[in-house]
């Protein structure tokens, strides 16, 4: 059972509803909400609208249940479908295309990162991600190609992860990612923030990181927090 399953069965279970009630008012019969919520199916987005709606909940809660369905179907074998891997393939392709009217921008064959992109003096690996689905894959993706380039000591060496929208449930991990100069955002966002010609690229150090990292907020229970040195 998937972790969105059992945040559904919670959700219901201390609703104070029956779940033939419940049922009703999310537009499910009672044989379809047990599937839901035994996790032998997945909502419609459309569905989990109506559980967020009927429990009432608020962001940023109900962006993370939004953004765990989507992870949930996209970890599936139907992830395999061809209107999914065409939506990773358009997004690649835009973002290229965007990227282009930017700078010097090249493919990278071996697929890591999917583009390098030269504006300036500066040389930034692009990754066009979409929607992160698996944090500790991508970061673990990304250490890798700071080995291979031999900069994993270099603090002004930085990496963009370009996804479609900036989630609420990115918020939760993208402080981990700071000490290791990963940028998460919208193509758009990321150009914007470009120095200009002669402009220094900003450094980083880790101990300014962990300053500003101890203001942030602890992960709730059910959110996940990771540490990767460096050397």
């Amino acid at each position: 059972m998937s972790q969105l399953h059992e945040i559904l069965l919670e959700a219901v279970e201390t609703s104070g509803m029956s779940k033939t009630t419940f049922a009703s008012a999310v537009g499910l019969s009672r044989t379809s909400l047990f599937h839901i919520l035994r996790g032998t199916s997945l909502p419609k987005r459309g569905t989990l609208d109506n559980f967020i709606k009927v429990l009432k909940l608020e962001e940023p809660v109900a962006g993370e249940w939004i953004h765990l369905l989507e992870t949930a179907r996209l970890n599936t074998i139907e992830s395999s479908r061809k209107e999914v891997r065409s939506a990773r393939q358009l997004f690649k392709s835009s973002t290229f295309s965007a990227l282009q009217k930017e700078g010097e921008c090249e493919l990278d064959s071996s697929g890591l990162p999917d583009f390098w992109l030269r504006i300036h003096s500066i040389r930034i690996p692009v990754i066009a991600e979409m929607k992160i689905v698996d944090p500790y894959n991508l970061l673990g993706r990304i250490q890798m190609l700071r080995a291979q380039q031999g900069e994993l000591k270099n603090n002004r060496w930085q990496t963009w992860v370009c996804v479609s929208e900036m989630e609420p449930a990115y918020q939760n991990y993208i402080a981990d990612f700071q000490p290791f100069q990963i940028q998460v955002d919208t193509l758009d966002n990321l150009l914007s923030n470009i120095p200009e010609a002669g402009e220094p690229v900003p450094e980083i150090s880790f101990e300014e990181v962990d300053s500003e990292t101890e203001q942030i907020q602890e992960p709730e229970e059910d959110h996940f927090s990771f540490s990767i040195e460096c050397d």
